[in-house]
């Protein structure tokens, strides 16, 4: 199956981790939600609006908050059955790496980016959330075509990571 927000191939699943982690969120704050959804408002996992609180994920469509409850039950119980794996994948690629959420390669590019202004925006709204962490209030975001938005704060806190590992 792909992921129905970036198309990433995941198993058993409709969301990955990052999209379903900002539709929880999105839920559990409030935020994109239509309360009395009509027919323009189907989910895009079960067809369903009716007796349903539907979050909105920009540009892409409407999620039910019962899909979104299953696809973490599911997500969960996945990560329960695999066997303890220290190595985690990078945002932007998905290499595999020890530490962190990217890798040296694309940490480089965004604080690169970060420094010269590049894909800067200064006032997020809520639909630019940081992959990372998936907040956007005080934060300066930072879009890497394609993939995502990552906040200026995680961003720093990546390089700490490498820079921690460098002095070792």
């Amino acid at each position: 199956m792909e992921c129905f927000v970036c198309g990433k191939q995941i198993t058993n699943r409709h969301l990955c981790k990052r999209h379903l982690d900002i539709l929880v969120k999105m839920l559990e704050k409030g935020e994109g939600m239509t309360l009395y959804p009509n027919w323009r408002h189907r989910c895009l996992i079960c067809g369903e609006y009716k007796d349903r609180i539907i979050v909105e994920y920009p540009s892409i469509g409407y999620f039910c908050n019962r899909d979104i409850m299953e696809e973490l039950d599911k997500y969960n119980q996945q990560r329960i059955k695999k066997s303890v794996d220290k190595t985690k994948e990078c945002f932007v690629c998905g290499k595999s790496i020890k530490k962190g959420n990217l890798c040296k390669e694309h940490l480089e590019i965004l604080v690169e980016m970060l420094k010269k202004g590049e894909g800067i925006l200064l006032y997020p709204e809520w639909k630019h959330h940081c992959l990372i962490c998936g907040e956007y209030k005080d934060r300066i975001m930072v879009e890497y075509p394609s993939i995502g938005y990552f906040c200026d704060r995680d961003i720093m806190l990546e390089a700490d990571k490498y820079d921690k590992v460098d002095d070792e």
